[in-house]
């Protein structure tokens, strides 16, 4: 969020630094055998707390991307008063400005991914972890596309119902894995729960076709998808 000097978005970032320091604290005390004071032991529960911890993250700077996005918009509106139908008015007045806040708070950072990619390596999981990732809008094509194909790199240009369960694809983005897909358009700061951070890069196998989600701005699809490396 380059450029971004608004004070409640600042205060907002405090939660993500801190929940970033105890997590590599924690890495720190596994990888380099660095104890912390009177910590002489990490058990299961501190891998159990990177990961919620992680996914925590995800969430909490997705919204703040979306809030970041929203208060630059209204910076750049020709308004005088600062009020929530000024909000509203703003976001319907340009769809595309919807679909970029929505995308920023479905996407993190380079440094929180690999951040989650430390963690993963240093508490591998004994199972795979699954969950759901928005994959793109599509109407006539995919706008963006965050799937793509593990032989080319290109991102997939596939309809939604082209797409087969069990196959492999690419993660292009940093994205926020979520419990569930989302029902309509019920705004981000609602969103379903985060359940961690999928590196771009990532291999992940198709469980379910797509979910279709109209959000009014956008026809969005959901994928529910297996975390293969």
């Amino acid at each position: 969020m380059p450029g971004n000097d608004n004070p409640y978005i600042e205060l907002l970032k405090y939660p993500i630094a801190v929940f970033a320091i105890l997590i590599a604290l924690v890495i720190a005390r596994f990888a380099l055998n660095i104890t912390f004071g009177p910590v002489t032991k990490v058990s299961t529960g501190g891998v159990e707390f990177t990961q919620a911890s992680t996914a925590k993250i995800g969430d909490l700077e997705g919204k703040v991307n979306g809030l970041a996005m929203e208060l630059q918009a209204l910076k750049n509106a020709s308004t005088t008063s600062i009020v929530t139908s000024t909000v509203k008015s703003t976001r319907h007045a340009d769809r595309s400005l919807e679909a970029r806040i929505f995308e920023a708070t479905q996407t993190v950072s380079d440094q929180t991914a690999q951040l989650a990619a430390m963690g993963a390596q240093i508490f591998p999981s004994k199972t795979r972890q699954t969950g759901f990732i928005w994959i793109g809008d599509y109407i006539d094509k995919w706008d963006p596309a965050k799937l793509g194909s593990t032989d080319t790199d290109e991102p997939v240009t596939s309809t939604p119902d082209e797409l087969q369960t069990g196959i492999e694809y690419q993660v292009l983005d940093n994205m926020v894995i979520r419990e569930r897909a989302p029902k309509g358009n019920q705004g981000y700061l609602v969103s379903p729960i985060s359940s961690g951070i999928l590196p771009r890069g990532s291999l992940v196998r198709l469980l379910q076709k797509p979910v279709r989600s109209d959000a009014g701005f956008a026809v969005q699809y959901w994928a529910k998808v297996e975390v293969v490396k």
